[in-house]
């Protein structure tokens, strides 16, 4: 009773650090937000306001047309409940990733402990809260949010199932169809899953083929392994027939980021390319190295402190020694080498965040299980030894940690590159525009150094999706992306697609109108007088000036 009161405490301190650094400073770390997190917010929206998205689709499910990429659609449906009750705004919308990943991080204990006993439960889950790749996937509001959390749902679900555990006690037939249907269900948020789930069960089932086969001579157990194979194949199957039939839809935005629909190399240099991106995931100077800040100032360059290291070698030792006769660890080293195939196809030269997590706990896993294995093999040599170890592993951890937060949650969201990234000095020129909205007749903002950024004045504006869809738009086309020159009264000064919004100034000059007009430029631009407001970035220099003119 004692050690499952402690092992409850324990959890319970888990889950609040857990909650603290996915929820503390929500809207300011990062600061803003990007077009992606606005394209979900926005949608979300329209479907609560109207039941079409923005492109006037009713309820849709294969995939929606966002910035021009389509985009998977159950990242929508998850916002749905949150913005019905919270309204459009960014805290609700990265609150609905923080609780997926704050669940990711319970259901982590719950499969850990089912897999491979209730220290590395605790450890796996507290490594998971503390990892920098995970809370910052937590933080923004992007469909690969959903990866860890569906990935983590499904294995805790399958092993309370006894499918995927060494215990040989009774298969539970309704939770492995449960399991099959949310395996399923995830492969329309996220397209790494619809890469990961077929081949991770494929692989799993060559891993284990005994053991399936020992279930299915036993009624209870066959009808869960058809129960899992029904529930997924059931839900997966509409998507995979529309992939063949609809790949131009279906498939738009994949075809520009996979290496497969390549032009320019042959089928040797694809291979090779594969080859390198699948290997470079087990690098330790990517995973954890600290990378170039300014790299890709949307993702936070760091996957893991460097102490996970080391354990998560011991682990992989562990795990080879296990494989024989274990299960659990079977499934385990079938996840970890299955775990970079959804982004080695990408043309992207780092680890993608987003694209490699549906294996993110993998590595983790690996490494709680290395670190029961040092100090159960430490306490059975020297139990002082094995004691100076913690209070040195705890050190290291705490001091590793205290780095990583103060740059975190200080330095990284001041960097210029996160700020521009993140559109925040647009945010803050449309919470001043905002409150005069109305009373204005026309508004041009520049778009250097800015990423679509129609998308996030429609969230900042609170834009009503039904005078959306009675506004006129002037879209221009670059490839798969929908460029928006104008909608309503809000033009985009795009200069790279023929200076569109150029005839809207002069019509305005020339109507016989005084029209009041916003100009929101950036100080080198258009050479105009006066600003009525001033925005600085984090090192205080002037970064947008807005003016308030008659035309």
């Amino acid at each position: 009773m004692k050690n499952r009161k402690t092992e409850i405490y324990i959890l319970i301190f888990i889950v609040f650090l857990a909650i603290i650094l996915r929820t503390v400073d929500l809207t300011t770390t990062p600061p803003g937000f990007n077009q992606d997190e606005a394209c979900y917010i926005w949608n979300a929206n329209c479907l609560i306001k109207t039941g079409h998205d923005q492109m006037g689709v009713r309820w849709p499910i294969f995939y929606t047309r966002g910035l021009g990429g389509n985009y998977a659609t159950l990242f929508f449906y998850i916002l749905l409940p949150f913005e019905a009750i919270g309204g459009m705004n960014i805290w609700i919308a990265r609150f609905a990733s923080a609780l997926l990943g704050i669940i990711t991080v319970i259901l982590f204990y719950v499969s850990g402990k089912n897999l491979f006993g209730t220290q590395v439960g605790l450890i796996c889950s507290c490594m998971l809260a503390m990892a920098p790749w995970h809370i910052h996937m937590s933080r923004v509001c992007i469909e690969g949010c959903v990866c860890p959390f569906a990935v983590i749902t499904v294995l805790a679900i399958l092993s309370q199932a006894n499918l995927l555990t060494d215990d040989e006690a009774g298969v539970r037939p309704v939770l492995a169809t449960a399991g099959g249907i949310i395996a399923g269900i995830s492969c329309y948020g996220y397209n790494a899953l619809r890469i990961f789930w077929p081949l991770f069960l494929m692989a799993l089932f060559l891993a284990t083929t005994g053991r399936v086969l020992k279930y299915a001579r036993n009624k209870n157990g066959l009808r869960a392994i058809i129960g899992f194979i029904l529930g997924f194949t059931l839900i997966f199957a509409p998507l995979a027939y529309m992939h063949v039939v609809d790949s131009d839809g279906i498939g738009q935005h994949g075809k520009t980021q996979l290496l497969i629909y390549s032009k320019n190399m042959s089928k040797v240099q694809m291979i090779e390319g594969i080859m390198y991106r699948y290997v470079n995931h087990f690098n330790p100077a990517y995973l954890f190295k600290r990378q170039n800040p300014d790299n890709d100032a949307v993702f936070y360059n760091y996957f893991f402190q460097w102490y996970l290291f080391p354990l998560a070698i011991t682990g992989f030792v562990v795990l080879i020694l296990k494989f024989r006769n274990s299960i659990a660890a079977r499934v385990l080293l079938v996840w970890v080498l299955i775990y970079p195939v959804s982004d080695s196809l990408g043309y992207f030269i780092l680890p993608h965040h987003f694209r490699s997590s549906p294996g993110l706990c993998s590595l983790i896993l690996l490494a709680a299980l290395g670190t029961v294995a040092v100090f159960k093999w430490l306490w059975n040599k020297n139990k002082h030894l094995s004691f100076v170890a913690i209070t040195i592993m705890f050190f290291c951890v705490f001091v590793t940690n205290i780095f990583y937060w103060n740059d975190y949650f200080g330095r990284y969201s001041r960097r210029i590159p996160v700020y521009y990234a993140y559109h925040a000095d647009l945010n803050e020129a449309c919470q001043w525009l905002k409150p005069r909205f109305n009373d204005i007749d026309s508004v041009f903002i520049t778009t250097n150094r800015m990423n679509q950024p129609y998308i996030n004045t429609l969230v900042c504006l609170d834009y009503d999706p039904l005078q959306w869809f009675k506004d006129e738009h002037l879209i221009s086309k670059s490839g798969e992306w929908d460029i928006h020159v104008t909608y309503g009264k809000m033009n985009f000064m795009y200069g790279e697609y023929g200076d569109l919004w150029l005839p809207i100034i002069k019509e305005l000059q020339e109507n016989g109108k005084n029209d009041r007009v916003i100009f929101i430029l950036r100080p080198e631009e258009l050479d105009l007088k006066d600003p009525v407001y001033e925005i600085k970035d984090p090192e205080g220099n002037p970064g947008l000036y807005i003016y308030d003119m008659v035309l």
